[in-house]
């Protein structure tokens, strides 16, 4: 964990930093764009590298604000890492500073089927640990989307019956899926007691959840942890191999 990341520990939580980054280019995009869903978070979804750094100047700000200071180039690396780079050099020299005409692919972010917010909130956050970013509907009665978030993973969950169908299989590679073996099941999560399974190309943990998608937590084998033993999507060359896709 960066040196800054570890001084806001338990004062500035994820979810709250993720909004600052979202309101630090400017004033919320409104109605923009042909979904409305996502109107008010395009900014997010499109930064570049002039945008990061005015997100970084201005969560700086509010930081200070609050009471916390912090040198500038900790700003950029909390913005990085909360944009998925390794650190500001990496975010820097990926983001470009005028991207229209070029084609750049961001973070690619899952979205699943739920039938039931309560049941989502009790299996994403209370047993999976995730945090609630942002929620949506476009009246008080009819469907909600929502995106629920981790150190880095993002999810979105959604009662669309037109945005996903049950069933779907999101495969995740990290670290520390012991760590994580252990926080769930100390959990005694009345629905699931899930277990580590050793494969050709890593540990892995699965999980369902209520709705019938799951979600494979996969630590590579020490042996594996190099690049290039990963295709450029990220599942591992021994898995595509075994599996055949």
């Amino acid at each position: 964990m960066l040196p800054a990341a570890r001084a806001l520990t338990g004062m500035v939580k994820v979810s709250l930093l993720r909004l600052h980054l979202i309101h630090s280019v400017g004033e919320v995009v409104g109605n923009a764009g042909t979904d409305g869903r996502f109107a008010e978070y395009e900014e997010w979804f499109m930064t570049t590298h002039k945008q990061a750094k005015a997100m970084a100047k201005r969560l700086r700000a509010a930081l200070a604000a609050s009471g916390t200071d912090i040198p500038h180039a900790q700003a950029l690396e909390l913005v990085a890492s909360q944009l998925g780079y390794a650190n500001w050099n990496v975010a820097a020299a990926a983001l470009d500073s005028d991207p229209e005409g070029k084609i750049h692919f961001r973070r690619a972010i899952p979205i699943l089927r739920i039938f039931d917010g309560a049941k989502a909130r009790e299996f994403y956050c209370d047993f999976l640990g995730f945090g609630v970013d942002f929620e949506h509907r476009f009246e008080p009665a009819l469907p909600l989307y929502m995106q629920v978030s981790r150190l880095g993973l993002e999810l979105h969950l959604s009662e669309h019956h037109g945005d996903a169908s049950p069933g779907a299989t999101v495969f995740v590679p990290m670290q520390g899926v012991r760590a994580l073996w252990q926080e769930l099941n100390e959990k005694q999560y009345s629905y699931g007691r899930p277990g580590i399974k050793t494969q050709p190309w890593g540990n892995v943990l699965t999980v369902h959840d209520p709705f019938g998608n799951r979600l494979q937590f996969c630590q590579a084998h020490d042996s594996q942890l190099q690049s290039n033993d990963f295709t450029p999507n990220g599942i591992p060359v021994a898995m595509k191999r075994e599996v055949g896709f």
